[in-house]
C-alpha cells in the first residue's frame, strides 16, 4: 500500500460481476497513483466479491470492505470514515475513469487550492471515448453553473476535501432510493469555498439496461421537499443563501412526481388527488409565479408541459406520464433485447 495516497476512491459493490474488471483495469491504468482504493462490497450474490479479492494481488492499493446488503448510501458513507486521502471522490463499480482522471483533477486541486473539483462525463454503453479539451478550469460561482453543465446530479464527477465533509458531517441520505448524489454535492458545494470545474470528459457513465428513473421509487415528492428543506437549513449554517435556485430545480422535479405518481397501485381518482397535492406545493407555486424568469432556464419544448404544472391541468398531466411510463418500459425492454 501506497504511504503516500493523496486520494481515495470510494468505490461501492454490488452484483456489477458483468463490468467490474474493466472497471477496475481503468483504475489500474491511472496516470497519478498516489491513491486508494475502498471497494465495499454491498452484500453481492455474484462473483463481484470474488473478483475484487482477485484483484487485492494485483492492486496494492485496493482495500476491500464487506458488509451485509445494506444499499449504496450506507457503503459509501462506511468508505468517506475509512478514507485516508486528502480528498475522495467516487466511483460506481460499472464505470470506467479516464486514465488522466485523478492527475488532472488533483492537479487542478492543488494549483487551485479547491475544496472541489468538478469535471464532466461521457455516457457509454460497450467503452467509453474520453476526448481531451485544453480549456482552462472555471472558477464556480453559482450552483446554476453545476446545473446547466448538467453536472451537479453525480457525485461521481467530483474530487472533494476529506476533511470538509468530515467536518460538516456531510453524509449519503439512507433513506433516499434516487437522487442521494444530488443532496450529497450540492452539500459539498454549500460547504466549499473554493469550487473549480473543467469540461473535460474524465468520467465515463455506463448507461444501463435499467436507468434509476425507469424504477419505482415511493414517496419521491416527500423525500425530495424533506431533502431540500434540510438542504436549505445547512446552507443557512454554512452562511450560503441557494434557496432560490433549490426552489427552481425542486420545481423542475414535476417529471419525475409525476411519473412516480403514476407508477403507484391506486385509482385515477386517488392519482388526480395525489397529484393536485404535489402541485399544490406552496415552493412549486412560487417558482411558477415568475413565469418569465422560469421559462428562461428551462428548453423551449418543455415550456408546455410546466404551463400545465402552473395551471394544474390535472388529466393532460397524468396522461403525459402514461406516456413517459410506457415509452420507458419499452425503451427498456428494447435495449435489454438489443443486449
Amino acid at each position: 500500500m501506497e504511504s503516500n495516497i493523496l486520494v481515495s476512491i470510494i468505490m461501492p459493490v454490488y452484483n456489477v460481476e458483468k463490468y467490474l474488471e474493466k472497471t477496475l483495469e481503468s483504475v489500474k491504468a491511472q496516470s497519478f497513483q498516489n491513491y486508494e482504493l475502498i471497494a465495499i462490497n454491498d452484500g453481492s450474490t455474484d462473483k463481484s466479491f470474488e473478483i475484487l479479492k482477485m484483484y487485492q494481488d494485483r492492486m496494492p492499493q485496493l482495500y476491500i470492505m464487506d458488509q451485509k446488503n445494506s444499499g449504496v448510501s450506507t457503503a459509501r458513507n462506511r468508505g468517506i470514515k475509512r478514507a485516508t486521502g486528502e480528498y475522495v471522490c467516487f466511483l460506481d463499480a460499472d464505470d470506467q475513469l479516464s486514465p488522466d482522471y485523478l492527475e488532472h483533477m488533483y492537479k487542478i486541486a492543488v494549483e487551485k487550492k479547491a475544496d472541489m473539483v468538478v469535471c464532466n462525463y461521457v455516457p457509454f454503453r460497450k467503452s467509453p471515448i474520453f476526448e481531451k479539451y485544453s480549456e482552462k478550469p472555471i472558477f464556480v460561482q453559482s450552483s446554476e453553473n453545476l446545473v446547466q453543465a448538467g453536472v451537479l446530479t453525480s457525485t461521481c464527477t467530483k474530487l472533494i476535501k476529506t476533511s470538509m465533509l468530515l467536518g460538516y458531517n456531510i453524509e449519503f441520505e439512507r433513506n433516499m432510493t434516487y437522487g442521494e448524489d444530488l443532496f450529497f454535492s450540492w452539500k459539498a458545494y454549500l460547504a466549499s469555498k473554493s469550487v473549480w470545474m473543467i469540461d473535460e470528459k474524465l468520467y465515463g457513465y455506463r448507461l444501463t439496461e435499467i436507468g434509476a428513473t425507469n424504477k419505482f421509487h415511493p414517496d419521491l415528492y416527500e423525500k425530495y421537499r424533506d431533502a431540500f428543506a434540510d438542504l436549505k437549513s445547512f446552507g443557512r449554517k454554512v452562511g450560503k443563501n441557494d434557496e432560490e435556485q433549490m426552489d427552481y430545480f425542486f420545481a423542475t422535479r414535476m417529471p419525475s412526481f409525476i411519473l412516480m405518481t403514476v407508477r403507484e397501485q391506486n385509482s385515477i381518482a386517488q392519482k388526480r388527488k395525489r397529484l393536485q397535492r404535489i402541485l399544490n406545493d406552496a415552493t412549486i407555486q412560487k417558482a411558477y409565479q415568475n413565469w418569465e424568469e422560469f421559462i428562461k432556464k428551462i428548453p423551449e419544448e418543455q415550456i408546455r408541459f410546466y404551463d400545465h404544472c402552473r395551471k394544474k391541468k390535472l388529466n393532460r398531466l397524468l396522461v403525459n406520464g402514461y406516456k413517459r411510463n410506457i415509452s420507458g418500459n419499452l425503451k427498456n425492454k428494447i435495449k435489454k433485447y438489443m443486449t
